[in-house]
């Protein structure tokens, strides 16, 4: 592998892992979606799913999961950490199918159960991840949330 490669590679994981840390950060999440003067797309649902699935180019299947070991984008302990918030992230659809209400979103225990499992999630990745850059991607969104 060459550095090129293992430069894309970083980047990838650490945007994975603040990703996970979104998930996680129901705090950030209920400032941020219910703000009514935000305009920033960011702050959505929508836009929680689109950086997760799209734009880390993740489908909603196990398969690519597996890809991303083969590629060496991640471990197989770390696989196994995060298949099911993975999953279970696939499987949510929002409450009547609305993906703006962010009120019912967050009210919603199905979603609670999302938000507590990539909570497990991090914690199990921080016992695994060795690297300070990367567990920093893990509070990333805790940090954002203490500075607003």
């Amino acid at each position: 592998m060459n550095s090129s490669d293992q430069e894309q590679i970083s980047r990838w994981r650490e945007r994975w892992l603040a990703m996970i840390s979104y998930f996680a950060c129901y705090k950030i999440q209920k400032k941020m979606w219910l703000d009514v003067k935000n305009t920033n797309p960011h702050w959505s649902f929508v836009e929680l799913m689109c950086c997760y699935f799209d734009d880390l180019g993740l489908r909603e299947d196990d398969i690519c999961l597996n890809e991303l070991l083969l590629e060496n984008y991640i471990t197989r302990k770390e696989l196994d950490a995060v298949k099911k918030l993975h999953q279970e992230a696939a499987l949510y659809f929002p409450p009547n199918s609305d993906e703006y209400n962010h009120q019912n979103i967050l009210n919603d225990p199905k979603w609670t159960e999302i938000i507590n499992l990539a909570n497990d999630t991090k914690s199990n990745l921080k016992n695994l991840i060795k690297n300070n850059l990367e567990l920093e991607k893990l509070d990333h969104y805790e940090m954002l949330y203490e500075k607003i």
